[in-house]
């Protein structure tokens, strides 16, 4: 599967996203700036969209339907290192969801990190 590498990027002193973000744009953020790690938030594109073609991002909280367990889900998009892919993280479950036991058509954007990232 090919997906396209991009990035948003939530500018914590303006309170707002920037334009989209390929590697190589932040690159040349990260060398123009004063980065210092608290100035920005970077989510990264997860390749999927949502039922209403919204793109998915790391950090956008989500309603879905799990195929395997046939429930409703609301959970936050994360990378998991040891999933080797993305996941649904459900704040009530101890146990998390490998995104690809969801439908990303059945699923929905509900919350960008906008709130997350200012935190």
């Amino acid at each position: 599967m090919n997906r396209e590498i991009k990035f948003r990027v939530w500018d914590r002193c303006l309170n707002q996203y920037m334009k989209y973000f390929s590697i190589d744009d932040l690159l040349i953020l990260d060398a123009a700036t004063r980065y210092d790690g608290k100035s920005f938030c970077i989510q990264e594109y997860t390749g999927f969209k949502d039922k209403n073609d919204r793109e998915v991002y790391e950090g956008d909280r989500v309603k879905a339907y799990n195929m395997q367990s046939e429930v409703f889900i609301d959970g936050i998009i994360q990378w998991s290192q040891k999933e080797g892919g993305w996941i649904l993280q459900d704040p009530t479950s101890p146990k998390n969801v490998s995104f690809c036991d969801i439908i990303a058509d059945n699923c929905e954007v509900v919350d960008e990190q906008a709130q997350r990232c200012n935190s």
